[in-house]
């Protein structure tokens, strides 16, 4: 692994050089973005394992050439937990970050022998590594060059393993005939991001749950089941993905429940009708904190 240290942005020839894919995480000052915390990092890793770790200009956030890698279609962006990095990224750097693949999802949809889906839980189980998570809660917003070799170490182990676990993954879903059901979810995946971004997102969930009669501690499986009775004499006809989104994370950390509901009285919701969309919200964006599983 090479790591290399840029500031505020990359040049057009390493630009360039991202053909297929990249994996990609960032690091912040915080989990309230962008109501007070900044971006700090940017961490991309090429198809042949080299690491940019990238500290954005903190004024203008201008960076021309990751914009136009991210923006590109032709390029997968492999990510963990995307929500986060994605909102961020295009928050800060006024971009539409296209083409991704969110491991987290896919992990949550075909590993269902385990609730462990964290990257360490992946890194550990596709690349037998172990991934020492003890520099995350660092300051990012210092200097990249007074950052320690141990901080870089561990930005860079963010992205490092993706490629391979995204490999594995995708050969699961395929196996599984969860693919079209992992795309959905993608699709599902930018409509939230942009909820976030227009500050409406939880609202709305809140609001569908508080609709119907539902608190924010606790939602099991069976509970869903009884959700989705409860709202389907609203839904046309056809079948639906339940969305159960758990905010449960130390390190942004989101525990997404995809069900599919083979039922005919259910079809796909669109934008228009995202208040339809199950999301259990176990996370207070006042008090600044998230509670639960690390990364």
């Amino acid at each position: 692994m090479k790591i290399i240290k840029i500031k505020e942005d990359i040049t057009s020839e390493i630009a360039n050089s991202f053909k297929n894919s990249i994996a990609i995480d960032t690091e912040a000052t915080g989990l309230q973005i962008p109501e007070r915390d900044k971006l700090s990092l940017i961490q991309i890793c090429d198809e042949k394992e080299n690491v940019y770790i990238i500290q954005p200009n903190k004024k203008t956030y201008k960076a021309p050439n990751l914009v136009s890698v991210l923006e590109n279609d032709k390029i997968l962006k492999i990510g963990h937990f995307l929500r986060f990095d994605k909102s961020g990224l295009e928050f800060f750097l006024k971009c539409k970050m296209k083409n991704i693949f969110d491991t987290k999802i896919a992990s949550k949809i075909v590993r269902t022998y385990t609730d462990a889906h964290g990257l360490k839980n992946l890194v550990q189980e596709f690349c037998n590594k172990s991934l020492d998570k003890r520099q995350g809660s660092s300051d990012w917003n210092k200097d990249i060059n007074d950052l320690s070799d141990k901080q870089l170490e561990y930005a860079a182990n963010d992205v490092i393993y993706l490629h391979k676990i995204k490999s594995e993954l995708e050969k699961m879903l395929i196996r599984e005939n969860r693919m079209d059901l992992f795309k959905s979810c993608i699709t599902f995946l930018n409509t939230r991001v942009e909820l976030d971004q227009n500050g409406v997102g939880d609202a709305l969930v809140n609001s569908l749950l508080q609709d119907l009669g539902i608190g924010d501690e606790q939602i099991v499986a069976h509970e869903l089941h009884f959700v989705a009775h409860s709202i389907r004499q609203g839904l046309p006809t056809g079948p639906i993905s339940l969305i159960h989104a758990i905010f449960h994370g130390n390190n942004r950390e989101v525990i997404a429940q995809i069900r599919q509901v083979t039922d005919e009285s259910f079809r796909v919701v669109t934008l228009a009708l995202a208040r339809q969309v199950i999301g259990t919200v176990n996370k207070k964006f006042g008090s600044g904190t998230v509670q639960g599983q690390g990364n």
